[in-house]
Parts: structure tokens; sequence; C-alpha cells
């Protein structure tokens, strides 16, 4: 069973020069800051959490391993069983790294067909 894939570039690259945000009247730099609301200071990146707003209102600071531990959901996995020789790949891929995602007709059941490998 072959499962169509589509490659999306992982990175971007900058052909024209790189551009800054102004202020037009004078030209001045335009930064954004990390201002904490609560005590109307700016914070340093390092003091910035994820957190999640509650139906009640109130904030929950979530830590790296309680989004570890989160259950992922997924219907798309793909298991690579082989892969093509490195003489079928063309110089001009190397180039820039891509994600592989589902192509536009993925089929949307392997389970239960004659001879498909999973």
């Amino acid at each position: 069973v072959a499962v169509p894939v589509k490659l999306y570039p992982a990175t971007e690259t900058h052909a024209g020069p790189v551009l800054h945000q102004v202020h037009r009247e004078d030209a001045g730099r335009v930064r954004q800051r990390r201002f904490c609301e609560a005590e109307n200071r700016e914070i340093e990146y390092a003091d910035i959490a994820k957190g999640w707003e509650a139906p009640d209102g109130g904030m929950v600071v979530l830590t790296d391993e309680d989004l570890a531990s989160l259950p992922v959901p997924s219907k798309r996995i793909i298991d690579v069983l082989a892969f093509i020789p490195t003489e079928q790949v063309s110089p001009l891929m190397y180039d820039s790294p891509y994600y592989v995602g589902l192509g536009d007709k993925a089929p949307s059941k392997l389970l239960g067909v004659p001879g498909a490998v999973v």
C-alpha cells in the first residue's frame, strides 16, 4: 500500500533585505516587550510560562512536564518501513530540510485491507 505524502519546507530562505518594524514618524525601532499585567512591569523571557484559562476565569500555570504528559490523539500515524536508494534522490532536495505530511488523497483506512503493511 502506498501512502501519498506531501513535503512542507521546514525553514524559510530570505532573498530580500531584512526589515524591521519602525515608527513611521521618527524611524525609531518598535520592540515587543514582555509585560506582566498583574505586577505592571516588564519581565524577563525566562520568567514566562504557558498558562490555561479555566472556565471560572482563573489561570493555571503549566510546566513542561504537564505538557509532556498530555495525551495527544492522533489518527495519522505512518510507520516508515523502507527508504529509497540515495541515488534516486535529486541532490537539489538536500538544499532545504522538509517536514513530511499526508498527501491530499491519503487513505482513510488501511487496516483490514488485504496486503496492507502498517
